[in-house]
């Protein structure tokens, strides 16, 4: 019986959810917030976690391999 294999679009998901943590609940995001950002700089960069969302979702994933018996 074959064994269930890791879906790498797993592991992208899991790393920008990482990433999302990071800017926007950790002390990350007080510090970036300390420097005086303009206003617009929070819309940017979830802009930016949107688009590479997107991006992540519509990646082309490899065929699956078919066992011929």
């Amino acid at each position: 019986m074959p064994l269930p294999t890791e879906k790498p679009g797993r592991d992208r998901a899991v790393l920008l959810a990482l990433l999302m943590l990071t800017l926007f609940a950790s002390p990350a995001a007080s510090w970036w917030l300390d420097a005086h950002p303009p206003w617009y700089l929070p819309y940017l960069l979830w802009l930016a976690v949107i688009v590479l969302a997107a991006w992540q979702a519509r990646r082309p994933r490899p065929p699956k391999d078919r066992d011929e018996s």
